[in-house]
């Protein structure tokens, strides 16, 4: 995964108020209903996030069947809340797309069943980005998904909670990448579904450059560790580790103190919207 940002401080504004860094544009403001004050539809590799003013939203997930065929494999419909305060979009679904119910079709939620969403999101005028917040000497990134139907024996809930976590730092082994993937059902002990780990000797631009408030740091590494467990559905345990090819990874963050953003390579808005 290989991320293109914008570095240079003449290409970002006020980073303070409601301003953020050039290219992407102002934090987009909401109204009292938490909802955007105009329809919005941003694009990332082949995910469509659209969030309209009247509260609904719906994202989409397509994939290349063939050259000439592109099928949707994944989505949600229902209403959503932003809070630019803490930069936090909750989802309620309402629908889902290619449920095990319903393939390649929209699944309507029964009235005992809910599923919900909970990110971090920078939601700016020209692209969307993800915030990622200082722990220790890292920074992660959260996605919760949860869901429950009451009309299950117990446990009939579940929740499923993707973490990215990056260590960013210039020399030897200075970059690291490792996200998780946890669920857990009711009270049940919760089961690692997916890791993923990438170290790398980091080279930081600017030269010299500190993830400090105001500052654009691109991170250059070359990876010395890349590797995948993931389910193994068959065994129903967590697999093997696979070794993935080693490559250079380019990612560049905005620093706002407390949290760093990254827009996803290929993020951009619908204009049209």
């Amino acid at each position: 995964m290989v991320v293109i940002g914008f570095s240079g401080c003449d290409l970002w504004n006020s980073i303070f108020g409601t301003t953020f860094p050039g290219m992407a544009g102002k934090l987009l403001s909401v109204d009292g209903n938490k909802h955007f004050k105009e329809d919005i539809e941003y694009h990332q590799w082949g995910e469509t996030h659209t969030y309209n003013k009247d509260g609904t939203f719906e994202l989409d997930d397509f994939y290349n069947q063939s050259t000439t065929q592109v099928l949707q494999s994944w989505g949600l419909r229902g209403t959503y809340a932003y809070d630019p305060d803490t930069l936090t979009m909750t989802l309620t679904a309402t629908q889902e797309y290619n449920t095990g119910s319903a393939p390649n079709a929209w699944y309507t939620y029964t009235a005992t069943q809910t599923q919900t969403v909970v990110v971090q999101q920078y939601c700016a005028e020209h692209e969307f980005g993800w915030i990622y917040s200082k722990t220790g000497a890292n920074w992660v990134w959260k996605w919760v998904y949860s869901g429950s139907d009451s009309s299950q024996p117990a446990p009939n809930s579940w929740q499923y909670i993707i973490t990215e976590t990056y260590a960013l730092a210039a020399g030897t082994a200075g970059y690291s990448y490792n996200r998780t993937d946890i669920q857990q059902s009711g009270g049940n002990p919760a089961v690692t579904r997916r890791i993923v780990t990438r170290i790398g000797d980091a080279e930081l631009f600017p030269a010299g450059a500190k993830f400090e408030k105001g500052e654009s740091v691109t991170v250059h590494a070359k990876l010395t560790t890349n590797w995948i467990r993931s389910w193994d559905s068959v065994n129903d345990v967590l697999g093997a580790q696979q070794d993935q090819t080693l490559w250079f990874e380019d990612r560049t963050f905005k620093c706002m103190g407390d949290y760093i953003i990254e827009f996803p390579y290929a993020a951009s808005r619908d204009m049209g919207g």
